[in-house]
């Protein structure tokens, strides 16, 4: 054992000093560009050390390492090890697990040009449904996740799982409907703790509900600060913090509800989905016409529950197949009391 330490003390020696020169680096003496590159490339090199931890972590899993001391599972040892949330070394136990049968994404991981967060979700993808699908596309996922910003990312591994799994979509949002809730706890001397969970469409709709109203709380601070220090009026001076003001919005939604005439008009949400041409053409033609074998992720989605609580308007978005201009569709006019509140994209 102790030749085993003296061994993995002198694996982590060149690392550990390096470690300790980045740490007497003082940043007062770096120029923006010297900054700005130091940063950038200790975040590479942050994934690479990364890739390292993974692959030894999946290696102690697979000898069952972790049951020397009586741990149950690899993430758990980790977290008593290493002093780490469960959670969090549950899904480093998991990616290590994972990287091994994903060449493309653990070199590129191991490079730098990748970071863990990324190599998690394409993780995602390589399990179930979606398994055969990512074995197929590994190295084109792979480079999206080099060439691309995080949001687009994430939209295009979200279109490749409901690809791969078009039933998937239809388990997660019965997932999602099954555990909306809120929780308003009283606490102590007459406070509230308010806690909850959001369907895709109740969040998007309290969201934007909540936003105007912060906003204009956010304007009348603005004005009151404006009045009291003049043109010199700074973010410091205004009387509440962002989290103050949306918890005043949310109240002053509550008194506009109270207060509201109760045969009113109900704003209905607009809701846009928008598919590929190939989905397009299938839903106009007649149903006689219509391939019944046609997958049903190719098909308009029904919008579950969303007919109910809105308004959905249909676009296009990409290019007919063939050569050609790209396949351009008005967008239908915005009914009278709608307002955009979801955008469902579908592939």
């Amino acid at each position: 054992m102790a030749s085993i330490k003296q061994t993995a003390g002198q694996a982590t020696a060149p690392l550990t000093a390096a470690i300790d020169g980045l740490l007497d680096i003082d940043p007062d003496v770096l120029d923006d560009a010297q900054l700005a590159e130091a940063v950038v490339e200790l975040h590479r090199q942050q994934a690479r050390l990364a890739a390292a931890v993974s692959r030894l972590t999946a290696a102690a899993d697979a000898r069952r390492v972790w049951a020397d001391d009586g741990s149950r599972s690899c993430g758990a040892w980790v977290a008593h090890r290493c002093r780490l949330p469960v959670g969090q070394a549950r899904a480093e136990a998991w990616l290590g697990r994972r990287l091994r049968t994903m060449p493309a994404t653990s070199e590129a991981l191991a490079a730098g040009d990748l970071s863990p967060r990324h190599a998690m979700v394409l993780a995602s993808l390589a399990g179930g449904r979606t398994a055969e699908l990512f074995g197929r596309d590994e190295a084109l996922l792979v480079d999206h996740a080099r060439r691309m910003s995080w949001a687009d990312f994430v939209r295009a591994i979200e279109y490749r799982r409901q690809h791969a799994d078009p039933d998937g979509v239809e388990r997660d949002a019965d997932h999602d409907e099954a555990l909306r809730r809120v929780h308003l706890s009283p606490g102590m001397r007459g406070t509230g703790i308010l806690d909850g969970m959001l369907t895709p469409l109740g969040y998007a709709t309290v969201d934007g509900a909540l936003r105007r109203v912060e906003q204009e709380l956010f304007e009348a601070d603005w004005a009151a600060a404006r009045a009291e220090h003049g043109d010199g009026a700074t973010a410091c001076h205004l009387t509440r913090t962002p989290a103050q003001r949306r918890h005043d919005a949310l109240v002053e939604l509550a008194r506009r509800a109270m207060t509201a005439p109760g045969d009113g008009k109900r704003p209905r949400p607009l809701i846009s989905v928008f598919v590929g041409y190939e989905t397009f053409k299938g839903a106009r033609l007649p149903a006689r016409r219509r391939d019944r074998r046609q997958p049903r992720h190719s098909r308009l989605p029904s919008g579950r529950g969303l007919d109910r609580a809105g308004r959905v308007r249909r676009a296009v978005a990409g290019h007919r197949p063939g050569p050609g201009p790209p396949l351009h569709r008005r967008r239908p006019p915005r009914p009278r009391g709608s307002r955009p509140a979801l955008h469902t994209p579908q592939l």
